[in-house]
């Protein structure tokens, strides 16, 4: 059958920006990955690629600001036409983009209703600016007033009519002077949504709003009910828990008035005794700045035996948040030191024998400033400071220096290997740096992705998710990540405590507010994990710390498989690089998912897992409507494949046992009938629901090094679920046994 095409090809005019402020970064891309979809971004300034080429490409969508952005729009139309005419489905937003060229010239609009019209769709270039007599004849529930509804006083709009038999009007509005103009339609070949009809973006951030619903909408002209969409929100039938922290305060003393009244204590001893120790069962990874911990740049001694301490602890992984914290990624992509040199003496002080250029140009441009600043502090302090006027407007917006410590002229060698094998000296045997956290605007190009690649270890940071009453729609939802030429950066799940304390200046107390994202995300679908991000800082002061304990009780309290932040990361790698090849009705083989365990069906409800016919496969679980299967991590290429099912208020019925849910991973499924054994590893206790064939008195033991360190018993009754709790375990592998004793 073949290989299931899963890219949408994302155009975008770079002339109005990088792709991450691009209409289809901010409000499309997200909606398409939760439907398992990848997007492809190409900037219309660059050749259209060719069809031919694109065999794994789905689709097309377009998000367009102008009607004027090609230069030949005739080349363009004519390259859509051979996509249309390929299969490929197009979802057109906003403008179409082929009413002018970039010089001015019209384009014929039979030439745009001959390609449009594959679509089902037919501009006629009259728009109606005067809505006062306008109304909605049709706005479909199914896909209308989704967040809000549209103005009563309707926005202009451009008269659209429709093509074919096939074609499904969405949102028709009329004012008895003209055809109604239908202005969200879809069709077997693709969907049109007219511009402020849609969505809101302002171009100045102030607000998002979806009208349409953007998964129903994409669902239906991408036709992704038939695809099984590889899913980064849940592990062993449970919602993803991650928590990370960049280093940032790491030099900070505490004023939780606790802890300062007693003698000057820093606050990440403070966040080690409060945040990290008492909760064993929620792993976190810590990211030092590799400079606040070398003594030739801002560390000590004690300030590396701090690292011990916090690294030392089972829960924690280590992460690095790189060598010297640059803020501004992009000044340093094309980096010169004399570009830099114009910031120097906005730099913290630091006294040292060692002179590279950089601290020679420093000599006698310190003042009498403490050398005690944090990366934090030294932001902060650049936001105030008097620089270079001329040299500041290099430098991204938001930031007076590029980077937080300058001792030595920028290096990419140092910033990613450099940090991961200096932080690598303060890790107990057995540990590695797994994860690379990015600072400042968190936008790396492609060659420093690649370099931590090239290292070994997962990147993570970004997004700066939320969905709250501040943030109230799901255009400020993150995707997954962005495309970086042939790398991929992986955003952060949540956003950290920056936004909500305004970039840390006030309310000190607002990450408490991250709750409101955790639901929001879970409340009618399962958009994202549980991500606890923060900043060292956290411990600084009361409101703060405080912010975060509740966070991570209400966390400790929910229904989530905890996992290391840069297994997270992974697991979106694999969402990247899965490929799924069709072998059947209802039946696949998943290939390429890295470290991916689930993939989702979604409107599956009457379905179930046909496990005779699969391979590889541990579990399945319904929730929400959609069916989630757990796939064995051991197994290079499972297959998956359903059948009916009568009841998805119960777990299907099966001649071999199933998970239905678990705290812990789960791989290595063995045996059936009254025993079965598989691996596990996992944080807290080992709590779990399996589906068995047989009722009857189950014994469970859990197993390391050869010798039963935990063993409970249950009942199972006719329901055929098997539910257990082991023993807590801090992230070491296991091997599980369930016998049934009669």
């Amino acid at each position: 059958m073949g290989e299931v095409p899963r890219v949408v090809l994302g155009l975008y005019d770079g002339a109005f920006g990088d792709y991450r402020f691009s209409h289809v970064h901010q409000m499309i891309e997200m909606p398409l990955n939760h439907l398992g979809l990848v997007v492809r971004p190409h900037d219309i300034r660059r050749p259209l690629p060719a069809i031919e080429r694109m065999g794994d490409v789905r689709g097309i969508v377009t998000a367009f600001i102008s009607d004027a952005i090609f230069a030949d729009p005739a080349a363009y139309l004519a390259w859509l036409d051979g996509a249309l005419k390929a299969g490929k489905r197009v979802a057109i937003m906003n403008f179409t983009g082929v009413g002018r060229s970039r010089a001015g010239q019209e384009v014929p609009l039979e030439s745009v209703n001959r390609v449009l019209g594959q679509m089902g769709v037919r501009i006629a270039r009259e728009e109606v600016s005067l809505t006062y007599s306008a109304r909605i004849e049709l706005a479909d529930p199914e896909f209308m007033n989704f967040e809000a509804p549209v103005p009563r006083v309707l926005p202009p709009f451009e008269r659209v009519g429709t093509v074919g038999a096939d074609v499904r009007p969405i949102l028709v509005v009329s004012d008895g002077k003209g055809p109604d103009a239908h202005l969200i339609v879809t069709s077997p070949r693709g969907g049109y949504a007219a511009r402020r009809y849609a969505y809101v973006n302002e171009v100045d951030g102030s607000k998002r709003q979806w009208y349409v619903d953007p998964f129903a909408f994409f669902r239906a002209v991408f036709a992704t009910d038939e695809l099984p969409k590889p899913d980064t929100t849940t592990l062993s039938g449970r919602r993803i828990y991650y928590s990370h922290v960049d280093g940032d305060g790491w030099r900070n003393k505490t004023l939780v008035e606790r802890w300062a009244k007693q003698r000057p204590t820093l606050s990440i001893d403070v966040l080690r005794k409060e945040a990290i120790e008492p909760f064993p069962d929620l792993p976190v990874t810590v990211a030092p700045i590799a400079a606040d911990l070398d003594p030739d740049w801002y560390g000590d001694d004690g300030l590396g035996e701090t690292a011990r301490a916090v690294f030392a602890l089972p829960q924690v992984e280590a992460g690095s948040h790189t060598y010297s914290h640059p803020f501004d990624w992009g000044f340093f992509s094309d980096y010169t030191a004399e570009k830099e040199a114009p910031f120097l003496k906005l730099y913290p002080p630091r006294k040292s024998q060692r002179r590279s250029a950089l601290t020679a140009w420093l000599a006698g441009a310190r003042d009498a400033k403490s050398a005690n600043w944090s990366a934090g502090e030294a932001a902060g302090a650049g936001e105030t400071a008097a620089t270079d006027e001329k040299a500041a407007k290099v430098l991204a917006k938001g930031h007076r220096i590029p980077r937080a410590y300058a001792l030595e002229a920028y290096d990419l060698e140092r910033e990613v290997r450099g940090s991961v094998d200096y932080i690598a000296k303060f890790l107990p045997a057995g540990k590695k740096v797994e994860l690379y956290q990015w600072s400042g605007n968190t936008s790396p190009d492609e060659r420093t992705i690649a370099a931590t690649r090239a290292q070994g270890i997962a990147n993570i940071n970004g997004g700066d998710s939320r969905f709250d009453p501040e943030f109230p729609s799901h255009g400020w939802v993150a995707p997954l990540g962005r495309a970086v030429g042939r790398e991929w950066q992986v955003y952060a799940t949540n956003s950290n405590e920056n936004t909500y304390t305004g970039l840390w200046s006030q309310r000190f107390f607002g990450f408490r507010h991250v709750e409101a994202t955790f639901r929001n995300t879970e409340r009618s679908a399962r958009l994202k994990p549980m991500n606890v991000y923060y900043h060292v800082y956290a411990a600084d002061l009361d409101g703060s710390l405080d912010a975060l304990l509740r966070t991570l009780k209400i966390a400790r309290a929910s229904d989530i498989a905890p996992i290391a932040a840069s297994r997270f990361a992974r697991i979106a790698d694999g969402f990247y690089r899965a490929r799924i090849e069709a072998l059947g009705p209802e039946r696949w083989r998943i290939l390429d998912r890295g470290a991916l365990q689930t993939i989702r069906f979604d409107r599956a409800s009457a379905k179930a897992v046909d496990f005779a016919r699969s391979e590889g496969v541990v579990g399945a679980r319904h929730h929400q409507g959609s069916l989630y299967v757990a796939l064995d991590e051991s197994h290079l290429a499972p297959v998956i494949a359903l059948r009916p099912n009568a009841r998805a208020d119960e777990a299907p019925d099966a001649a071999r046992p199933y998970l239905v849910q678990s705290r812990w991973r789960v791989w290595g499924l063995r045996g059936a009938g009254d025993f079965f054994e598989f691996e596990a590893q996992g944080f807290g206790p080992g709590e779990a629901s399996w589906r068995v064939p047989l009722a009857g008195r189950y014994k469970i033991e859990t197993v390391a090094d050869g010798a039963v360190v935990d063993s409970v018993e249950a009942i199972v009754g006719s329901e055929n679920i098997l539910d257990f709790r082991l023993g807590a375990r801090a992230g070491e592998a296991v091997t599980v046994r369930v016998r049934r004793l009669g």
